[in-house]
């Protein structure tokens, strides 16, 4: 269960870039496609759109593209319940679940802490991922992207400076751009 929610969040992430490339690439196509006709003005001002998803005034964009993330946030609950399971011995919950039965001499206070104890192991990978996620996924400091947002979105501005249809937007140095524009 472990292996198959992990291969389900490299797959998102993958598919993800691809998304974004994608779009990208199809965008600068109805480019082409339009500057060949009549008018002679791109459909698509890649750079401003670029421009405007880093400002966050076109924030809707960002959230409909990270909404496929949804379903990976609940595969990686899973995988981190499995791994709370998994990597717990078998034997401490045995003796939990023993000493919590009605009836086992034990002070009222032990048995507040194991139950206690017993309820973290559970719900505790879960709120992990949820503090992860909404780590990664929430808009960052001055109302800018999240350091995923970013990430994607250099994805993009690189792939577009790669094929022509913009000039200098990709400021990722380890994507191959020029750091600061």
């Amino acid at each position: 269960m472990i292996g198959y929610s992990a291969l389900d969040s490299l797959v998102a992430a993958v598919t993800l870039g691809l998304l974004a490339i994608s779009i990208v690439g199809l965008s600068q196509l109805l480019n082409i496609a339009t500057t060949i006709g009549p008018t002679g003005a791109p459909v698509i001002d890649l750079e401003s759109k670029f421009a405007g998803l880093r400002s966050q005034s076109q924030w809707w964009v960002s959230a409909m593209h990270f909404s496929t993330f949804v379903p990976t946030l609940l595969h990686l609950s899973v995988m981190a319940y499995a791994a709370g399971i998994t990597l717990i011995p078998a034997k401490w919950n045995d003796w939990a679940v023993e000493r919590l039965q009605p009836g086992t001499p034990m002070q009222d206070s032990w048995r507040f802490w194991i139950a206690t104890l017993q309820t973290i192991r559970w719900w505790f990978p879960f709120m992990l991922v949820y503090v992860l996620m909404i780590g990664l996924f929430s808009f960052g400091q001055n109302g800018g992207l999240s350091t995923v947002g970013n990430f994607y979105l250099s994805i993009a501005e690189c792939f577009s400076d790669a094929i022509g249809a913009t000039e200098g937007v990709c400021t990722a140095g380890w994507l191959g751009g020029s750091v600061g524009g």
